[in-house]
């Protein structure tokens, strides 16, 4: 569903360096069902160090199901 009906806008807010650990996040801030029998959901994403410092920041929407 990601590549069909999914949107992910990122951005770098702090370098990442070579070699440097980062992990991704997410956290969903919105679900809906629509009408066609799918679910929406927008998610913020974000990425970050080993100390919790936030690299990139951003938004991911999808539609999921038939």
């Amino acid at each position: 569903d990601y590549i069909s009906r999914g949107h992910l806008r990122t951005k770098f807010i702090k370098p990442v360096y070579v070699n440097e650990a980062i992990t991704a996040k997410a956290r969903v801030v919105n679900a809906n069902e629509n009408p066609d029998g799918t679910k929406s959901y927008e998610l913020e994403v974000w990425a970050e160090d080993d100390d919790g410092v936030k690299r990139t920041v951003g938004e991911f929407k999808v539609a999921v199901g038939s």
